[in-house]
């Protein structure tokens, strides 16, 4: 493994050459690509050159998937505007043209234990990895790292503001941290408990439900002003939520609980002038039993919230109204028992799962559209818990947790075209 460390502001930034995140396994065509190791002179690697020991060094070859020795990235093509540049030589952070993909391949690596994750361009995933207590950018298309932030304490929620590539991390300690992606540095803004959810607002404000035992059942809501790292304001609100999202049309925090039975949902008027919130709607325990994860539609028009039981009388996940939580516009049907969801990033689809299979829906008319089957052969104990679009919703994934103490993971990946998508 060959690695270049710079410290920032306490985290680490390292980024890897390595041919896996965890242990690699093959489903299709993961974990094929192993890279060889340097050689003893710290000079590029050449034909015919051969290591400490004698034996044949890989030659780098940008464009074959392979992070190799001198290459920052390599996402299978010499392509500019992807993410990765066209010579492999650096990643750009804010390039994300998903229109060259034709394919990637499809399957699952074990990622090891993580808290959340955040897609980036294409195949590339922003991981929580809770066992080595660090951020990772991987490349799902070969489970190849490229960049690892060292934290404090333990990943849980992810919230990640693309126009400024900034990263907002929950941790298994009491506060959170603020990292810039791109550079590395990061800020700890100290928080009175850990967090639950984690959710941005309007003009750089993020939302943290927090668990502090001392308010139970009431939760914290902390309103972070994140380009400052610093907290505006702490506000108890009286309900025991554990999921938040935001509505920026509707300028309020949609907020749900998880593992209650029943489940419920509340809406929170905020105003930005005073950074209060008020409440405006809450539902009486009619949105099923044993809530699981809550996803908003990018264009404000559509919440998710599946629950194990589902959130009528059968396995399905409602399409509820943001402005009126009492309003559903039809079912999304998964069968037992719904998991996760996603909307893509032109709100036209939905992705979820029921924990075995993994669904794309018509988001307007409610029709399944494209299944797979996820693979659980040596994941015991498996748990789903996130499911992600691509930024250009041609690549899908979802995260499982493996172990009776959630002690493993696993990651699938999966491309799909919508603009061919024949429905049924």
């Amino acid at each position: 493994m060959d690695t270049h460390t710079t410290v920032y502001l306490g985290l680490t930034l390292s980024l890897l050459v390595a041919p896996c995140l965890g242990a690699c396994q093959d489903q299709h065509a993961f974990g094929n690509g192993v890279a060889g190791q340097p050689t003893t002179d710290g000079q590029s690697w050449a034909a015919g050159d051969t290591d400490a020991n004698g034996s044949p060094v890989v030659v780098p070859v940008c464009g074959n998937g392979t992070v190799d020795r001198d290459e920052a990235c390599d996402d299978g093509n010499t392509s500019d505007g992807d993410f990765c540049a066209a010579d492999c030589s650096a990643v750009d952070w804010t390039a994300c043209d998903e229109a060259a993909i034709e394919s990637v391949p499809s399957g699952w690596w074990q990622s090891g234990p993580m808290g959340d994750m955040v897609s980036l361009c294409g195949t590339y995933l922003i991981v929580a990895d809770r066992a080595e207590n660090a951020i990772k950018v991987v490349n799902a298309a070969n489970a190849h790292v490229i960049a690892n932030y060292a934290l404090t304490a333990a990943p849980s929620e992810l919230a990640y503001d693309r126009e400024t590539q900034t990263l907002y991390v929950g941790l298994e300690a009491t506060s959170l941290t603020r990292l810039d992606i791109e550079t590395g540095s990061g800020v700890n803004i100290p928080l009175s408990a850990k967090v639950r959810d984690l959710t941005l607002g309007p003009n750089g404000r993020v939302f943290a439900l927090l668990d502090d035992t001392q308010s139970w059942p009431d939760v914290p809501v902390a309103i972070i002003d994140g380009p400052n790292g610093a907290v505006v304001t702490e506000q108890v609100e009286d309900y025991h939520a554990t999921l938040a999202v935001y509505d920026a049309k509707g300028a309020q925090l949609i907020l749900t609980d998880t593992g209650g039975s029943p489940s419920s949902m509340q809406r929170w008027a905020y105003d930005s002038a005073t950074d209060t919130l008020t409440l405006s709607q809450a539902t009486s325990g009619d949105s099923g039993s044993n809530g699981q994860d809550l996803a908003i539609s990018p264009d404000y028009s559509r919440i998710a919230f599946p629950n194990g039981a589902g959130n009528g009388d059968g396995y399905t996940i409602f399409d509820y109204s943001p402005a009126d939580l009492s309003v559903v516009a039809g079912e999304w049907d998964t069968g037992a028992y719904p998991r996760a969801a996603d909307f893509s990033p032109d709100s036209k689809w939905l992705l979820a799962s029921n924990g075995k299979e993994l669904f794309v829906f018509n988001a307007d008319t409610h029709t399944k559209v494209k299944t797979w089957e996820l693979e659980f052969d040596g994941c015991g104990y498996d748990s789903l818990k996130k499911v992600r679009f691509s930024p250009g919703g041609s690549v899908v994934f979802a995260y499982a947790d493996c172990g009776i103490d959630d002690d493993d993971g696993r990651v699938f990946a999966y491309w799909w075209n919508p603009a061919t998508m024949v429905e049924p």
